[in-house]
């Protein structure tokens, strides 16, 4: 009983000392500073390369040599590409895919900045009996961004004769 008693007395001087207590004051705190950061940036954009020449895009078929595609095409002036950061690609199920020269046949650029003509011969476009390829090229910039693709899109008459080709441009 004595046990309880003081468990009782000190439970009460408890709710007693809560209810007498002073309320908790309610603060503002704010935080200032005098400092500012500041950034910029420009973004990149790699240029694609542009149609040249008449015609810009020939396609032919010839018996046992296959199809011969030939596109005329130049550097945007001033861009600072070369030849040498050009990526070609073959439309493969819809989608426009970079593919290994090796692939081509035989693929060869030759020219001046002022203008290019790249011939593909054999290898993928190597058709007979005639039907179409959707090549491509693309100039590849810094950090692996990519320029919009110039499409070459080509059909060939069957065994022998000129096709069709139109040049246009498709993002990457």
């Amino acid at each position: 009983m004595n046990r309880r008693w003081v468990a009782g007395t000190a439970g009460l001087l408890l709710l007693l000392g809560l209810a007498v207590a002073p309320p908790v004051q309610q603060s503002e705190a704010a935080f200032t500073d005098d400092e500012y950061a500041g950034a910029s940036f420009t973004a990149a954009s790699v240029p694609t390369p542009e149609p040249w020449g008449n015609p810009q895009c020939s396609a032919t078929n010839v018996v046992l040599l296959g199809g011969r595609t030939t596109i005329r095409w130049k550097l945007p002036d001033g861009s600072g590409y070369t030849v040498s950061d050009l990526e070609y690609g073959q439309e493969v199920g819809g989608l426009l895919n970079p593919i290994l020269s090796s692939l081509l046949g035989t693929q060869s650029t030759t020219g001046t900045p002022s203008g290019y003509t790249t011939v593909i011969t054999g290898g993928l476009l190597s058709n007979a009996i005639g039907g179409s390829v959707r090549f491509a090229m693309r100039i590849k910039g810094p950090g692996n961004w990519h320029s919009s693709w110039l499409v070459a899109d080509a059909t060939f008459p069957a065994l022998l004769g000129t096709g069709t080709c139109t040049l246009s441009v498709r993002s990457s």
